[in-house]
């Protein structure tokens, strides 16, 4: 079965989930530098699935990928929860991959995953289908 690619945006304008700093520094903090398994919330009507690549964008700049191991739903919030092994995240690039996906979370195509995918010269284990 071939995965799906989709894209978290968060923008630094946006206030934490916690009430504290940003968005930003909680994706950071929180997400991008845990060891644990931890989810990224998800509202978009699409429905990723486990083993499916989760693309970071912050503001205008893709910053990690990690595949998805198992998605919940959360009917309490209207929404899905993106669980991951913060262990396995790939960060790309310093600085990040520059983006001019302006529309929110979404699922993103084939081509422009494998635009990033080109841009990191990834060699992923699990052999990345050349899409």
């Amino acid at each position: 079965m071939k995965f799906k690619n989709f894209l978290y945006v968060v923008s630094s304008s946006t206030p934490s989930p916690t009430g504290r700093g940003t968005a930003v520094e909680h994706l950071k903090h929180y997400k991008l530098s845990s060891e644990d398994e931890v989810f990224i919330p998800w509202t978009d009507a699409s429905v990723p699935l486990q083993g499916d690549l989760l693309w970071m964008q912050v503001d205008n700049k893709v910053i990690a990928y990690v595949e998805i191991g198992r998605v919940v739903e959360d009917v309490m919030n209207g929404r899905l929860e993106l669980w991951f092994d913060g262990k396995n995240i790939n960060n790309t690039k310093e600085g990040g991959i520059s983006s001019d996906w302006l529309k929110g979370s979404a699922p993103i195509s084939d081509e422009r995953a494998a635009r990033w995918i080109d841009q990191l010269h990834i060699v992923d284990l699990r052999n990345l289908p050349l899409l």
